[in-house]
């Protein structure tokens, strides 16, 4: 009988036991490496998925900031964009090609829209701005005074009150007389020796014979307050005046009726003194100095020496009685601009006459001081005549008062009266948004420099050092502290103000030359606003500080105003602090290091290449002339002005890279502040950037004066400033679709100049 299945037969059989274990470590391998492949592939859908994912994201984000940049062509509605669309609109002359004449396009109805009184040789942007800061300081010297206010503040403005109405009193000038001005020059009379009379001429700020200024020793020690000894000022501007017959006969002929009016006063000692050997005095003088061009040069006019030396060189003074009189601390060391100057000087002291010497020093305040004497008083008659001819202004035309006397207080109390004004008339957003201006348009220069071939890494090192090194100091200065009334005060304690203008102006000429000695011996005043005072309409660049300067006069309409848009604020105030930060590279800046001494840190080849390009600016300039108003060509002299050129291209280009750099790399924030003005959307930002920037310079200038100006001033005319800045720069171009060969207003290839 068989088995009983159930007691015999397993279930499943008999099986053995290590192929079973290896039938299944198969079998999970295999689903192993089915689990592992269908991961593999879902990773890689993931980062396909990612991946797309992101080009929908960034096509999102191109089309978010696309969108975003439609607010570009949005027009800017607020009251301040209004006004000032509505002043540029103004100013334009719309039937003029930009590509042909830049200024004239910009500013051409501004021209159109003004002329220059009958009292005055030019009429500016400026001037506009004069005018806002004379408002706001006659407002503050005339309003009575707050009881309320601390009584530090109450006795500063009473000082400005004095002196303001001072020199508002006209009728009381007149009654005065000639009497301040004659005293004066008794004074002078009676001092025994030609040294003691240059000395006291000197310590009013006279600059008779040669002028003495306190500055750094730029060759060793940048900020020990040095006496720097330069050329005399003059009746007439420079040499060539005195070389014109014409003029040289029409100044004899004003200096003989000042010295005459002086002998009809009392003054016997200058009795029989030939007005033409006085003349004769100053054109020996004028011939003897430096060109503009050599006195704008730092390296030919650093002289040092100790006073020992210059004693040696001009034995014909008493040093130490000059000392003595001027300066509480002997020198250590002293700068002369031109020993050559100096030594004719002491040849001309030696061999002139003791009563032509008198007769050039009375002279002298009778042409200075003779503008502080009442309008109708005999003695002031030369002096304005004088100015009348110098500046081309027709004669018996009275200045207004009120602007005159603002101006007047502002130089001679500048940081009481800066204390107010910035009080007054600066809003607070101006000084933070001026500096961020300013440190956009230094990080601008940096990347600029690291994009031009011609600088080898060494120069270029310590370009980066020194650009780096750019202090800004912006509307005020640090000392004094105009946020202290007690600090102000103190300034000016020994500075006393009486109700005689004449004293007035006096007494201020002596306070600053004391203030200036009282450095001597010690270091220069480090947290000065340069040589700027607060209601100043100007900046500057200060190579001894390796410092930029903007006084808050300047940060106003058409320079700035804190809710414009920002292609304009570059435009404007971002042209004049890229200005002023390209002085530290500009032929002459470039000279001095980060430390601000005089100091070679440039190489061979870089300085040859910089050199052959401002050869390039100066041969386009020295094309340039205007008309004398007889009918002749009077020519820039571009050797003189190559610092201001060079300074004006740059400042423009780094202003303009600086604020499209922020544009192209800018949000929705950015566009908000780059909107459009109202009727005067069919132009771009660029193109109004352009705009703003050649509106500052609209002037109108009397012939005269422009010949003046060429041969004194180191700036050239403002035509040339905006059209020869704007004609070497290839974004302008652009902007304004000029063509090469076609428009006047585009330079390229070898005609194009390109430093900064």
């Amino acid at each position: 009988m068989p088995p009983n299945s159930s007691d015999r037969t397993p279930l499943l059989g008999e099986v053995d036991e290590s192929h079973t274990q290896r039938g299944t470590l198969s079998r999970a391998r295999a689903r192993l490496s089915q689990i592992e492949h269908a991961s593999s592939l879902s990773i890689r859908d993931i980062v396909l998925m990612l991946a797309c994912l992101a080009l929908v994201i960034l096509g999102l984000c191109i089309l978010i900031k696309y969108d975003d940049r439609r607010i570009l062509q949005e027009i800017c509605i607020t009251r301040d964009c209004v006004k000032t669309a509505s002043r540029l609109l103004s100013a334009l002359d719309e039937s003029v090609d930009p590509c042909d004449d830049f200024y004239a396009f910009a500013t051409g109805g501004w021209q159109k829209s003004h002329t220059i009184p009958t009292n005055k040789s030019e009429v500016s942007v400026f001037d506009d701005v004069s005018l806002e800061v004379e408002r706001v300081v006659h407002d503050l010297a005339t309003r009575p005074i707050d009881p309320k206010l601390p009584s530090g503040d109450q006795d500063n403005l009473a000082k400005l009150h004095t002196w303001y109405t001072a020199c508002l009193d006209v009728d009381a000038q007149n009654t005065q007389g000639e009497q301040p001005l004659v005293a004066v020059v008794h004074e002078l009379m009676r001092l025994p020796t030609h040294t003691s009379q240059l000395a006291w001429m000197h310590a009013h700020a006279l600059d008779t014979w040669f002028q003495v200024s306190i500055s750094g020793d730029p060759g060793s020690a940048p900020r020990s307050a040095t006496p720097f000894f330069a050329s005399a000022s003059l009746g007439l501007p420079d040499k060539s005046y005195y070389a014109n017959n014409k003029t040289a006969k029409k100044y004899t002929e004003l200096v003989d009726a000042g010295l005459q009016r002086l002998v009809d006063a009392g003054i016997s000692s200058l009795r029989g003194v030939q007005a033409s050997h006085v003349v004769e005095l100053e054109t020996a003088l004028a011939n003897a100095a430096p060109s503009a061009a050599e006195s704008n040069d730092p390296i030919a006019t650093y002289h040092p020496m100790a006073p020992e030396e210059l004693a040696l060189q001009v034995p014909s003074i008493d040093w130490p009685t000059y000392w003595a009189t001027l300066s509480p601390v002997h020198p250590s060391r002293v700068i002369l601009a031109s020993p050559s100057y100096m030594r004719a000087v002491d040849a001309l002291l030696s061999s002139t006459s003791e009563h032509v010497r008198l007769a050039y020093a009375a002279w002298t305040l009778v042409r200075t001081m003779g503008l502080s004497l009442g309008p109708h008083v005999p003695l002031r008659q030369p002096a304005e005549r004088l100015y009348h001819m110098v500046h081309g202004v027709a004669s018996k035309v009275r200045e207004k008062r009120e602007p005159l006397c603002a101006a007047s207080a502002s130089a001679s109390l500048g940081h009481l009266v800066g204390r107010y004004y910035v009080q007054e008339a600066l809003p607070t957003p101006s000084v933070p948004q001026v500096a961020r201006i300013a440190e956009a348009i230094r990080s601008a220069f940096l990347r600029r420099l690291f994009d031009l071939p011609w600088l080898d890494a060494k120069t270029k090192r310590a370009a980066v050092a020194k650009a780096s090194a750019i202090s800004f100091r912006i509307a005020q200065p640090q000392t004094p502290d105009l946020l202290q009334a007690s600090d102000i005060a103190a300034w000016y304690s020994d500075l006393n103000v009486t109700h005689s203008l004449f004293d007035n102006e006096w007494r201020a000429q002596a306070w600053r030359v004391h203030k200036a000695y009282s450095y001597v011996g010690g270091e220069l005043n480090r947290g000065a606003l340069g040589n700027l005072v607060p209601t100043d309409v100007k900046a500057e660049y200060v190579p001894a500080f390796n410092e930029m300067d903007l006084a808050a006069g300047i940060l106003q309409p058409p320079f700035f105003d804190a809710n414009w848009p920002m292609y304009l604020k570059f435009g404007a105030i971002g042209s004049i602090a890229g200005h002023e930060l390209s002085h530290a590279f500009d032929p002459h800046g470039r000279l001095y290091n980060s430390q601000g001494l005089l100091s070679d840190w440039w190489t061979n080849a870089t300085a040859h290449a910089f050199v052959e390009q401002q050869k390039c600016i100066e041969r386009q300039y020295a094309e340039y002339w205007v008309d004398d108003g007889h009918g002749h060509r009077e020519y820039v002299d571009s050797r003189f002005t190559v610092g201001e050129d060079v300074a004006d291209a740059a400042g423009i280009a780094q202003s303009f890279r600086a604020w499209k750099h922020i544009l192209d790399n800018g949000g929705i924030r950015i566009f908000e502040q780059n909107q459009l003005l109202p009727g005067l959307a069919h132009y771009t930002q660029e193109q109004l950037f352009f705009v703003a920037f050649a509106h500052l310079w609209a002037s109108l200038v009397r012939p005269a004066e422009q010949v003046r100006r060429i041969r004194t001033d180191p700036h050239s005319p403002a035509r040339f400033r905006v059209n020869g800045a704007l004609s070497n720069m290839p974004s302008f171009a652009e902007a304004f679709g000029c063509k090469p060969r076609h428009h006047p207003m585009v330079r390229s290839g070898r005609n194009r100049c390109d430093i900064w």
